[in-house]
């Protein structure tokens, strides 16, 4: 059943962002920050995909081995995306055709970019990002942000 409301901020940015409404931040699990093992099954433009950026999310701290799935996921939805483009390159004089595969590749995109914002990877979810994190630094708890915060 979906939640509804807007998706939880973490705990580390709530500190970041000095607890503007002065509540509690509650404690959070913590995923060792470590890359996931690519999936075999991944192929073609999903497997670039899986290369280009798990290297970058693994130095932003921001991807752990439990995320594989999630992970798998949008590189799988990031080559249907190229794979829809290829074949309305190929059917661009069927107009009939080429009206599904539009509208099939801007479903394909809007799933990506909710399941990209997940992983910080848009210009809006990197801003939202600590400046700590964007340098690399990461594996600090919650408990070493709020001391950094002075909290």
């Amino acid at each position: 059943m979906p939640r509804g409301g807007h998706n939880k901020k973490p705990a580390s940015l709530r500190i970041f962002e000095g607890n503007p409404g002065h509540r509690g931040i509650p404690a959070e699990v913590a995923a060792q920050v470590k890359a996931p093992p690519r999936p075999k099954w991944l192929t073609g433009e999903a497997r670039k995909m899986w290369n280009e950026i798990v290297p970058e999310l693994l130095n932003l701290g921001l991807v752990a081995k439990i995320d594989k799935g999630t992970l798998a996921g949008l590189c799988e939805l990031w080559g249907e995306f190229v794979h829809i483009g290829e074949l309305m390159e190929a059917n661009k004089h069927d107009t009939e055709e080429s009206r599904k595969l539009s509208a099939r590749r801007r479903q394909v995109f809007h799933e990506y970019r909710i399941a990209a914002a997940e992983f910080g990877l848009s210009p809006s979810a990197r801003a939202r990002l600590a400046p700590d994190t964007l340098t690399g630094s990461s594996g600090k708890s919650v408990d070493e942000f709020a001391a950094m915060k002075g909290l």
